[in-house]
């Protein structure tokens, strides 16, 4: 790493009453939003199956905005308006290219207004972008990047300890059970990305000050089982793209080459191995692989002919779409569910439903401004080695892995707001050493360690 930049060698000390206080906007915000006390008892219908007999919430929910939805968001954004006020003076980046890209794209989305199959909902859409936009911005301007991670860290955990008693509370926890996921007051895809973001984060993002490895422990911990028992296979396979990422950014010379060859090294071992076992093992690794769900394997849970489907419409506006939000109108979303005999909300695959809404041009602005963040985070933590700049580069990976078969992201949840705020703080804000050190020598860059040595770095 190069040395300190004159501008981050003063070292901030974390605020935990404004970490905790953006942490109960954002929990207040998006329960009111997305999260529901019996939302175990409907995700326990759902996987009953009895299509038929079950009301198609996600048509409803597209037909009108509820007057919760709006206080949640009017709410995110008047918390980004409180703390842009309350932010200390400085020269803001406004015109770094981060801020640049975010903004092509919101213009984009924007300008599909003109051209939208349902200009309303278009415009309802627009709208929940624009506050959640104020909101990280916002968030952004006050905080460094460690507080915003850490708020997002204590939302999330607040949100996991809420979504046990819920589900305690009306019976529905029983991890006992085959066909049981957990879903908190959410659904088990949602909650299950929620508990990856949570894992990802305080695995990577430390305590500043002082070290405590038992909290890390516990919160890890708890993360990992959510998602284990939410039996969300996308999430899983993003969740270890980011941690195997935070592994190779973390070693230093000789050791990120070693880590490289070894994955690639043990990927052959592994085909190999394949042609010498049964078709037996092959199935009963399946099973273990698959966390237990062996329903629509071979279709991807159904995935497959939906995506096949909405291909076909994308194909009749490839370069514009039907307008930013307007594609699963409420006619579509009855549509596809009658056709498919399960209730569809999105396409399932981020990069599909960004086609759909904004065509392959606000695809590219939307891919441009993502992996530049990546980039970004990674460059930054190369330079200074701050941990949070880190978890923005493994967190944009965990995003971009999650969107191949799930639609997330971006949307209307704590994550999306997390992706936009990491994206903000990286434009506005250099970078900035990491506030556990106590020394200016404690962050100083490290020579790369001999080949035969552990960095300290690489230690978790």
């Amino acid at each position: 790493m190069n040395s300190l930049p004159a501008n981050s060698t003063e070292l901030e000390r974390p605020n935990w009453v404004l970490r905790g206080g953006i942490a109960l906007c954002l929990a207040l915000s998006f329960g009111m939003v997305a999260h529901h006390w019996n939302a175990s008892i409907t995700a326990h219908m759902a996987a009953g199956g009895g299509f038929q007999n079950r009301e198609n919430k996600f048509a409803k929910q597209q037909a009108t905005t509820t007057s919760s939805s709006a206080v949640g968001f009017i709410l995110l954004g008047g918390m980004g308006a409180v703390l842009a006020w309350k932010a200390p003076p400085g020269r803001r980046r406004w015109l770094h290219p981060l801020s640049l890209l975010l903004a092509a794209y919101v213009s984009w989305c924007a300008a599909s207004y003109t051209w939208s199959d349902d200009a309303f909902l278009t415009l309802r859409k627009l709208a929940i972008l624009l506050l959640m936009l104020a909101g990280a911005y916002g968030v952004a301007l006050r905080c460094t990047l460690a507080d915003i991670v850490w708020s997002v860290i204590l939302c999330l955990t607040g949100t996991l300890l809420v979504g046990f008693v819920a589900e305690i509370s009306q019976g529905m926890f029983r991890p006992w059970r085959g066909e049981y996921r957990f879903a908190g007051t959410l659904d088990p895809n949602g909650i299950g990305l929620e508990a990856a973001t949570l894992a990802l984060a305080t695995w990577i993002v430390p305590y500043e000050g002082r070290r405590r490895t038992f909290v890390r422990v516990a919160l890890v911990g708890l993360a990992v089982t959510v998602v284990v028992m939410t039996k969300s296979r996308t999430t899983l396979a993003a969740l270890v793209a980011g941690g195997m990422l935070a592994m190779l950014l973390r070693a230093r010379g000789q050791q990120r080459w070693l880590i490289v060859s070894g994955a690639v090294a043990a990927a052959c071992v592994l085909g190999l191995l394949l042609n010498f076992v049964s078709v037996a093992d092959i199935q009963d690794s399946a099973s273990v692989a698959s966390m237990g769900r062996k329903e629509n394997l071979s279709s991807l849970t159904g995935r497959w002919p939906l995506w096949q489907a909405v291909l076909k419409e994308a194909d009749k506006a490839p370069i514009l779409g039907f307008g930013y939000g307007a594609f699963w109108s409420t006619e579509r979303i009855y549509r596809y569910s009658d056709a498919f005999l399960w209730h569809i909300p999105h396409a399932h695959n981020t990069y599909l439903d960004l086609v759909l809404a904004t065509g392959v041009v606000g695809l590219a602005l939307y891919l441009l401004w993502a992996i530049a963040t990546g980039v970004s985070g990674w460059l930054r933590y190369d330079r200074v080695g701050n941990p949070a700049d880190l978890f923005v580069a493994c967190y944009v990976a965990l995003c971009l892995v999650h969107g191949f078969a799930e639609s997330k992201i971006p949307g209307a949840g704590v994550t999306t707001f997390l992706l936009y705020a990491c994206g903000a703080s990286l434009a506005l804000k250099p970078a900035v050493a990491p506030a556990l050190a106590e020394t200016p020598e404690s962050a100083a860059p490290r020579p790369a360690p001999p080949l035969w040595q552990p960095s300290r770095r690489l230690s978790v």
